[in-house]
């Protein structure tokens, strides 16, 4: 496995995966301009539930192409964390609109985005795993899978498997709620 140029192993596949999200995110934005008829519903059931899936399991696409690439392990999870971690962004800046920055700037740990970076630990761990038994076919001697793999696996579905079992996050935005009210009170 030889190591790329940056742009090749870790710019290549994120822009890809921003790219997608962009376009699937604009085109449902504007679905709004057909009208409410068949179009409008049709782009809607289309391109929502791609730009979720992109966001979600985008790094199941950017872990192993950065991995083959040559990318070093903290720059696979950097790569997979840019497009969540844009899309977090663009939620807190559509959130300052209506709160303080500080106040925006806490809705960076909502339950939406906990449970997010929970799958998406699961999915890098997981994809660790899957390169490097990849790489066991290729390669005599593979490296043997780091435990921070395995952890990142155990405890990302632990994070989810908690998440729903606790009445699919309701409790935790309960939790949410009670942090805000602690930092800022309850308003007027």
């Amino acid at each position: 496995m030889q190591r790329q140029r940056f742009s090749r192993r870790f710019l290549a596949p994120v822009v890809t995966v921003l790219l997608l999200m962009i376009l699937t995110y604009v085109v449902h934005d504007l679905a709004q301009w057909t009208g409410h008829g068949i179009l409008y519903r049709v782009l809607c059931h289309v391109f929502g539930p791609l730009f979720f899936l992109i966001l979600v399991f985008g790094a199941f696409y950017v872990y192993p192409k950065a991995y083959a690439l040559g990318a070093g392990a903290g720059e696979r999870v950097l790569a997979c964390l840019v497009g969540p971690v844009a899309w977090m962004s663009k939620e807190v800046v559509a959130v300052s609109r209506v709160y303080t920055w500080p106040e925006a700037l806490y809705y960076y740990v909502n339950p939406v985005h906990v449970l997010l970076l929970s799958a998406l630990a699961a999915e890098m761990g997981l994809c660790e795993i899957i390169c490097r038994k990849r790489w066991k076919k290729t390669f005599a001697s593979p490296p043997r899978v780091p435990r921070t793999a395995l952890m990142a696996l155990i405890l990302g579905l632990a994070s989810v498997a908690f998440m729903f079992a606790w009445d699919f996050g309701v409790h935790h935005f309960y939790l949410f709620q009670e942090g805000y009210k602690a930092i800022w009170g309850y308003g007027v």
